[in-house]
């Protein structure tokens, strides 16, 4: 019979934390590369935010100061926060102003399948309002008349009545 170990072997530990510490430094390198990225087109994402959709910008700085005098403390974080974590904050902003634009497309669309759409037009005056117009007659074909089918066989006369 096979002996079981039934210790425990503390050198088949070591390669998950080598593997956990691996994954770890993997997603940090990630996270700081798409930081340094988006801090060098946050100043863009602003703008395009303040394009889109400026008032998002507007009540993001009044929450802040809300936030400053509800509680300073707080307040003083988050401004704190916002200005470190600028480029999350302005991915954040242009985010949310795209989601307003886009239910704000989808709200006008609805409003419109539901009510309908205007025509635009524009009225023709007369180019002879003295002469009454008449359309010109366009002469039809005569129309055909249909010939009588005939009676082919005996057959057919047991269906008529």
């Amino acid at each position: 019979m096979a002996q079981q170990n039934k210790g425990f072997n503390w050198l088949n530990l070591l390669p998950s934390i080598l593997m956990l510490f691996a994954a770890i430094y993997v997603i940090g390198f990630i996270a700081s590369s798409v930081y340094t990225i988006l801090s060098y087109i946050a100043i863009g994402l602003f703008i395009a935010t303040a394009f889109i959709n400026y008032n998002v910008i507007l009540d993001y700085g009044k929450m802040l100061i809300n936030m400053l005098r509800r509680n300073p403390i707080m307040g003083i974080v988050a401004i704190g926060a916002t200005v470190f974590l600028y480029p999350i904050v302005a991915l954040y902003l242009f985010g949310k102003a795209m989601l307003i634009r886009k239910v704000g497309n989808l709200k006008k669309q609805f409003e419109t399948r539901q009510q309908g759409e205007y025509a635009e037009f524009e009225e023709v005056e007369d180019i002879r309002p003295d002469k009454p117009v008449k359309p010109d007659l366009i002469e039809l074909p005569p129309i055909r008349k249909k010939q009588k089918e005939t009676r082919r066989n005996d057959y057919e006369d047991l269906f008529e009545e």
